[in-house]
This record gives structure tokens, sequence and C-alpha cells, in this order.
């Protein structure tokens, strides 16, 4: 019975870069030996035994992390590093989009008790030099996840005075254990940047400093104390500490603040102040503009109260100003107003006809009683169609008879009407 291997690879002639072959039984295990990672097109092969059932890779059981690895490393070497641990499903390191690696990759065992080994025995190895961390992989949303109820032994303070010294953190933390290190950052000219870090032996100590110490004022200075957070840490905070200001802020101004556009370029923040002023008390008013000053065309405006803000709407909504027509609705936040366009144009999507390209027919479509196919059309006059000129639209000439229209080609019976001279414009 054959058996299936994946083989991945970059292929000339295809988009995307993976193959499959079909290899007998008695020869698979040859193939992966004598062919994986072999270079082909410049490029390294690899295989692996084809596998229908994808909830091991979906569970990440027995797939290992490993990181700090040397640059020239590459997939084969790491291959046979682990390779001693037992039977390896798969085998990888990450790559930027120039073809060098990350300085990681992922290791996926067989078997659950092969992958917990590799990790026991490598992690703090010496790999080229360098130590590398083998451990377990985490999924990115299992990670973020555990970001908040990770133990921390790192503190970080801020809004420290000036004149505070690596001392003055040991003396002050000191009093909640045993310190390892404690340093305030500084400039290259040695002033101090007002932050600095403190690492206790103990993760507790970390965490009861924390506790104590967050909010207190030393020089009159009020201190931040927390977790030092690595930066993808940071980065998750800020998104969060970011998308909450917002949405309090929406809650709070709902129905209190109006967005406005089509706006003339001249108008200022000053002008559309005075505009808005007759309707109630203003706390803001903003036009947006450019890096360089120019208006972008849309600003804000916000009332105290709800009842100021739907009679400005109410009496603003299509006022001209400086010769243009102005718009007026209330502000949305930016997830909100995508949901409600989203919305308004699911409605009035087109209706697909049935199978088959979407391009209508080439003959024209007749109401009844109207002349049809094969029935003579007399030149000057478009033939009748289901949709009449609509006004507004192109300008279509007045058809007067016995006067030729200007720059009208002669037709004759046997020459087909064209898109134009059957009075179809582009709307």
């Amino acid at each position: 019975m054959p058996t299936t291997a994946t083989l991945s690879t970059s292929l000339p002639t295809r988009s995307k870069e993976k193959g499959q072959v079909i290899i007998p039984k008695e020869n698979s295990a040859t193939a992966l030996e004598v062919l994986n990672f072999k270079p082909l097109n410049n490029k390294p092969i690899r295989i692996m035994d084809s596998n229908q059932d994808h909830s091991m890779h979906r569970s990440g059981a027995a797939n290992i992390f490993v990181k700090n690895l040397d640059k020239p490393i590459c997939n084969g070497q790491l291959f046979d590093i682990f390779s001693a641990f037992g039977r390896i499903v798969s085998c990888t390191i990450a790559k930027d989009a120039s073809g060098q690696s990350k300085g990681y990759g992922f290791v996926q065992f067989e078997q659950e008790e092969a992958a917990q080994n590799a990790i026991n025995e490598m992690n703090g190895m010496l790999l080229n030099n360098k130590p590398v961390f083998v451990g377990p992989f985490i999924r990115k949303k299992e990670r973020q996840n555990s970001l908040d109820k990770t133990m921390f032994s790192n503190v970080f303070v801020k809004n420290l005075s000036e004149s505070t010294t690596n001392e003055d953190l040991e003396n002050i933390f000191g009093e909640y254990g045993k310190i390892t290190s404690a340093i305030v950052m500084r400039e290259e000219d040695g002033k101090s940047k007002c932050f600095g870090f403190v690492n206790f032996e103990i993760p507790d100590d970390a965490a009861r400093a924390v506790q104590e110490l967050n909010g207190q004022k030393f020089d009159d200075k009020e201190w931040y104390v927390g977790k030092a957070l690595k930066k993808p840490e940071r980065e998750l905070v800020l998104k969060k500490s970011y998308y909450q200001s917002a949405k309090e802020t929406v809650d709070k101004d709902q129905g209190l603040n109006l967005y406005l556009k089509n706006l003339d370029d001249s108008v200022g923040d000053d002008e559309l102040k005075e505009l808005f002023s007759d309707f109630g008390t203003i706390t803001s008013c903003k036009i947006m503009r450019n890096p360089d000053g120019m208006s972008k065309g849309f600003g804000f405006v916000a009332f105290s109260a709800p009842e100021e803000a739907n009679r400005a709407l109410k009496d603003m909504k299509g006022k001209m100003v400086r010769g243009k027509p102005l718009y007026v609705a209330p502000a949305q936040r930016k997830e909100d107003r995508r949901a409600s366009l989203q919305a308004r144009f699911s409605q009035v999507r087109p209706v697909a006809m049935g199978p088959g390209p979407s391009v209508g027919p080439r003959v024209p479509m007749y109401p009844p009683g109207a002349p049809g196919l094969g029935q003579q059309i007399f030149y000057g006059q478009p033939p009748p169609t289901l949709f009449p000129p609509q006004p507004g639209f192109r300008f279509q000439p007045r058809l007067i008879p016995g006067v030729q229209p200007a720059e009208a080609p002669m037709l004759n019976s046997q020459q087909p009407l064209s898109k134009k001279d059957r009075g179809c414009t582009n709307h």
C-alpha cells in the first residue's frame, strides 16, 4: 500500500509552495532520509508524511519552540540536532522576506515524550556558542491570555525625581525582600531619565512591592510601580488602554458630538464655532487638517447637551456654507461606521440573474408596443429601452424632425447600432 508524503518547496511555475507525491511504503523512509532538505531551485525541500488527521497540529501537542538560534543554522541542521530524541514530523526555521533566519524555529515530534525529552536536555545548551531556549509551543492567543497571570521578579518604576539614585531604590525596595539589582536609567551625559528597574530574587516579594509602593509619593513625586513588561506585553497593554479610553470617550459624548463634512478649505475653527454657537454651549470644535495645515474638509462639533446637538443637526444639515452644502450627522466610532456602511451596501447589492458572466446582452430590450427586432429604426431615432433617460446624467440632445443631430455618423440598414448610437451612457 503506497504511503503519501507531502513535499514542500518553491516551484518556478507554481504560485503555491506545496506539492504532493506518492511514494511506495517500502521507500518512504529512504526518501525522507535522503531527500529531506536537499536543495531544489536553490531552496531546500521539506518532506514529511502526509497526515489527514489535523487534530495533532491544531492542538500543538509534541511541538516545541526553539529560539536564540545562530543565524547560519538551517532547517537540516536543526533537524539533525533534535532527531536524536525521536521521530520528527515537521521541522522549520522562521525566515524573513529576504530568506534570512529570524533566529527561532519549531520542531514537532511524533510522540509527546520525545518533545519533553528534547526540552529537558536542550534548554540552555550551546549551539554555535549561543545558549538556546527550548520550550513547549504556545499559541499566540494563549500567550496573550496568560500575560496577566504570570509571576514576575522584575519591577518597573517611573516618575522618579532627578535626584533619585540606585542606592535610594535599593533602600526603598529592599524592605520587601532581597534585591539582585536596582538601576536608574540615565542619558549619555548622566542625566536621569526618571525611571528605573528593580529585580527581586523572589517573585512574591516583587508583587508585594508593587502592591505597597504604587502610587506612593517620594520627593513630591507620585511613583508608578508595576511589573516590568517586554515589548509585546507593553504593546498589548497600550492597545487595550487606547481602545478602552476611546470607547469611554465615545460613550460619554454619545449624542453630543456631530460630524461635519464637505467644508470649504477656507473655513477655520473659529468660523465653524460661530456657525453653531446659536444652538447651545460648544465644548469642543475642531476641523481636521493634514500635516501641512491644509483642511481635510471635515471636522467635529461637540455640545454640552443632546438637545442642543439635535437642534443643530436639524437646522444645519444641508445649509450652504461658502457655496457648499454642509453635511451634518451624529459622530460614530470607526467600527460602528464601518458596520453601518456594510449593512447599507449589502441591502442595495444587485442580485445575480443566474449563472454565467454578468455582462448584459448586446441586443437592446424593448418594452411592449415598441419596435422589436427586425423592425426598421429610422435615422435619428434611438431604439426605446426599458430604462428611459434619467435627468441629471449625460446630456441627451432633443431630436427635431428633419434636423440631423451634430456629429452623428451616417447609418445604413446593414450597420449595427453602436452603444453611443443606441443612446446609452455609462452611469
